[in-house]
C-alpha cells in the first residue's frame, strides 16, 4: 500500500522549479544584453582609437593605426 503513495505530486517543488527557471532565464537575458552592449561599446571605442591614431600619424599610416588598436583591444572578449 505504501508504494502507491511514493509518487505524490508536490506542487510547491514544481512552483519553486518554475520560479527558478524564470529567474535564471531573465538573468541570462540581462547578461546577454549587457554583454552585447559592452561589446558594441568596445567596438565604438576601438573605432575612435583608430581615428585618433590615424589623425596623430597624419593619415599616412592608417594600417598601422588599425594594427595598434587591435593589439590594444585584443582581449576584448
Amino acid at each position: 500500500m505504501m508504494e502507491k503513495f511514493e509518487c505524490v505530486y508536490d506542487a510547491t517543488s514544481q512552483t519553486k522549479l518554475r520560479l527558478y527557471h524564470i529567474i535564471r532565464k531573465s538573468l541570462m537575458n540581462r547578461f546577454i544584453k549587457a554583454y552585447f552592449y559592452l561589446r558594441g561599446l568596445l567596438i565604438v571605442i576601438q573605432k575612435r582609437v583608430v581615428e585618433l591614431y590615424s589623425s596623430v600619424l597624419g593619415g599616412v599610416y592608417p594600417i598601422m593605426a588599425i594594427a595598434v588598436s587591435i593589439k590594444i583591444f585584443k582581449y576584448e572578449l
